[in-house]
């Protein structure tokens, strides 16, 4: 009977030792103009690769929270953040043509403090980032990668790049195309792991079809730029 006893209690340490491994806290991020932006940090408890995702404009932050959350127990520290005048975060204004304007003038900047501020997380590995976007994110992820050339990969979800950025990545012979079909958000941290536990692995070019808002060879429902 003492034996169960101690079994029990082991397991349960361990589990709750597992449950603490990976946190979730909610963040404040001062752009340079001083508009505070909202944000989601997970840490993995720790050492390891980090990844900055940014959200589709229809939603906010917390659309990213499962695969955040499922990519903060495989080891990845994790940042989502409100655009500004999304969300939680200020700078919030009703007019369109003003909404397209800060999106043009102030977004670039606001997502440049907030990968530094992913950066300055204890733990993070900066040899091993990805910058990850749905929809108008996708056009803020890879031209963060386009000004961070230490960003290593790009996790690009039905979006599209900027003429600029497309130039950028196709012109540059260090980057290649590699992709994973992701079945539910579960199977994208396995491919993930996949990049940097077997960087040598490939798939065949055959399988790849062009993706004209990239100007990458891939497969149409995950697009994965990495080098």
């Amino acid at each position: 009977m003492r034996r169960i006893a101690i079994a029990a209690a082991v397991a349960l340490t361990c589990t709750w030792a597992l449950a603490a491994e990976s946190q979730k806290k909610d963040v404040d991020i001062q752009a340079a103009d001083g508009t505070n932006l909202k944000g989601s940090y997970f840490t993995p408890g720790r050492p390891g690769p980090a990844i900055l995702l940014l959200h589709q404009c229809n939603m906010d932050r917390h659309a990213w929270d499962g695969l955040a959350q499922d990519l903060a127990d495989a080891g990845f520290h994790v940042l989502t953040f409100d655009f500004r005048g999304f969300g939680d975060s200020g700078g919030k204004s009703t007019d369109a043509a003003e909404r397209r304007k800060v999106m043009q003038e102030k977004w670039p900047g606001d997502v440049d403090t907030a990968y530094a501020y992913l950066l300055q997380q204890k733990g993070v590995d900066q040899a091993r980032v990805v910058a990850g976007g749905a929809s108008c994110g996708v056009t803020q992820s890879s031209d963060l990668a386009a000004r961070r050339h230490e960003i290593h990969t790009l996790m690009l979800l039905s979006g599209q790049a900027s003429a600029a950025t497309k130039e950028y990545l196709t012109a540059t012979p260090e980057w290649r195309c590699s992709a994973r079909r992701a079945r539910g958000t579960r199977a994208l941290p396995r491919g993930l792991r996949r990049r940097w536990a077997r960087p040598r692995i490939r798939i065949r070019r055959s399988r790849f079809t062009t993706g004209p808002n990239t100007g990458c060879r891939c497969l149409p429902s995950m697009r994965s730029w990495s080098r």
